[in-house]
């Protein structure tokens, strides 16, 4: 592999302690859980104003699209309760609440799963694009690219499907690992949508474990940080209260903005998991495909040399019979054909 041009895919120079903690062939090595765990420190630490950046912003704009859902479903959950504990609950109505609060929960999951693939697309097409030891994971970096289209179908169909999955909550983690690395592919280039859906479902050989941990770690760091923030504004309105001052309309929108803080923190660790397991998950996948390989060589019995006669492998030129013009094996006196005799064998002459 020859060297890549780092002028062209470098746009951030990292210090020198940054460049000696992971060289180009760390990144190639079939990593564990704890070693893929400190790769994606790193490179969240390499590129931390931009990834929290980008989250803040992300999940702002993603929050503010479900202030109206989020809150169409806490009155719905008013309305449930109040129904459900009424002397005579009126039962269409209150089915009528809850396909419409369970409607709405579908909404808003989908709204989560379509943001979060887009901002793990653009986290990995960054840090791929800015960290040069991750150039040994890109065969052109001319064809590194942040594919709108096809990011914006897979976003679709990935958050469909999690969605769908999502009425049993407990499937949703098994089927992130299978959509896992869908962002890597499509960034790396060279690969349809298809192939990619293709490709990251494969890859789970030998990794899914891993890649669920990964799953389950980065969405408890998400959650505890989400509620730190709302602790935090909790807080702060009780004080503001005491105080006599009140937030109004205000209020959501500065939830939405503790809230996000700390999350953004922490988001972008669950698409650097994809990166730092890429290689090895990779490799695993050849490994098995060359094992299955093998397997059906030596499963596939030699065919057997087929032994032929003196007579198949040398033509027959013996007596030709004067009467029909047959040609009959040598040393015979009546020709098979017509039941003449041989009277000339032109063998002999």
């Amino acid at each position: 592999m020859s060297e890549p041009n780092l002028a062209q895919v470098t746009h951030i120079s990292p210090s020198p302690d940054e460049m000696s903690s992971f060289q180009g062939k760390d990144w190639l090595a079939n990593t564990s859980f704890g070693d893929a765990f400190r790769r994606s420190i790193y490179l969240l630490r390499h590129q931390f104003r931009w990834l929290v950046l980008l989250f803040f912003i992300g999940g702002f704009i993603l929050s503010l699209i479900l202030i109206p859902v989020n809150s169409t479903i806490a009155i719905l959950d008013i309305l449930i309760t109040n129904e459900i504990f009424a002397p005579i609950p009126d039962f269409l109505l209150l089915f009528d609440l809850l396909m419409a609060s369970f409607t709405l929960g579908l909404v808003q999951n989908f709204v989560i799963f379509f943001g979060t693939f887009l901002l793990g697309t653009f986290t990995v097409y960054h840090v791929l694009r800015t960290v040069p030891s991750l150039l040994v994971l890109v065969s052109n970096p001319n064809a590194l690219r942040f594919p709108i289209l096809s990011t914006v179908l897979a976003a679709f169909l990935t958050a469909t499907v999690l969605t769908a999955g999502s009425i049993l909550v407990v499937i949703v983690p098994f089927l992130q690992v299978l959509f896992f690395f869908i962002p890597m592919l499509l960034v790396l280039g060279g690969f349809s949508l298809t192939k990619s859906f293709t490709i990251s479902l494969s890859f789970r050989v030998h990794h899914w474990l891993r890649i669920l941990g990964a799953l389950i770690f980065g969405f408890t760091l998400n959650l505890f940080a989400g509620t730190l923030g709302v602790t935090f504004y909790l807080n702060l309105e009780t004080v503001l209260n005491l105080y006599g001052i009140s937030l109004g309309l205000a209020a959501p929108v500065l939830l939405i903005l503790l809230t996000q803080i700390p999350v953004a923190m922490v988001a972008p660790l669950t698409p650097l998991f994809s990166v730092a397991f890429f290689a090895g998950a990779r490799g695993a996948y050849r490994e098995k495909q060359h094992k299955k390989y093998m397997r059906q060589q030596r499963q596939v019995k030699p065919q057997q040399p087929r032994y032929i006669s003196f007579e198949e492998a040398i033509p027959d030129v013996g007596n030709i019979c004067q009467h029909c013009g047959h040609q009959g094996r040598p040393g015979i006196a009546f020709c098979t054909r017509c039941g003449q005799s041989i009277v000339k064998d032109l063998n002999s002459s």
